[in-house]
């Protein structure tokens, strides 16, 4: 069986070779920040820093949340998404956005970590729930029920979201070295708090 980081980069050769490219055409390395899983948040800068180091290329950090608000709101006539991960121990990786035609969509408030009771929407507004947070707390849904316009609960973020994402930042200059990207966990804490016995 073949090692998972070999895997990674074996894919990134197929994708390379499927459109056609190679590392050389590139201009920069955007990759999904997080939040999320602890390992797959790891693994998407680990491969990021690699490809950049290798390359001399510039990183675009892109907020999972993001990604998943473009891609929900893309397929959606809603303008704004409210995107609820679960990020278990109790908790949830929140985030809002609104479509935004220069940027793909724009954050109207810092990505949060948040018990599900303490999860809050902006003052106005109706939004698109999007994430499987939504279903694993359906009393997050219940509490604005008025405010969604649907629920999207098995959507995932996508590389291709992330992509269409990093363009314009790209543009702006938003970007960071190999050496500076960071993960944004949002969460130190990866365990529960032993019992005492």
């Amino acid at each position: 069986m073949q090692a998972p980081s070999r895997a990674v980069f074996q894919w990134v050769q197929e994708l390379l070779a499927e459109t056609g490219t190679s590392l050389s055409d590139l201009d920069c390395i955007a990759f999904g920040a997080g939040p999320g899983s602890f390992t797959g948040v790891r693994v998407a800068v680990a491969v990021a820093q690699g490809l950049g180091y290798a390359r001399g290329l510039p990183l675009c950090p892109v907020s999972t949340l993001a990604a998943l608000a473009a891609g929900a709101l893309r397929n959606s006539g809603a303008d704004a998404a409210a995107c609820c991960l679960d990020a278990r121990l109790g908790e949830v990786y929140f985030g809002t956005y609104r479509r935004d035609p220069a940027q793909g969509v724009v954050a109207l408030a810092d990505d949060v970590l948040l018990k599900p009771e303490d999860v809050r929407l902006a003052d106005e507004g109706s939004f698109l729930a999007v994430g499987a947070g939504w279903a694993t707390y359906p009393q997050i849904t219940a509490r604005f029920q008025s405010r969604i316009l649907g629920c999207v609960a098995d959507c995932l973020p996508s590389a291709a979201d992330v992509a269409r994402l990093a363009r314009p930042r790209f543009f702006r200059g938003s970007l960071v070295s190999s050496a500076a990207a960071r993960p944004n966990y949002l969460r130190e804490r990866v365990a529960s708090p032993r019992e005492a016995d």
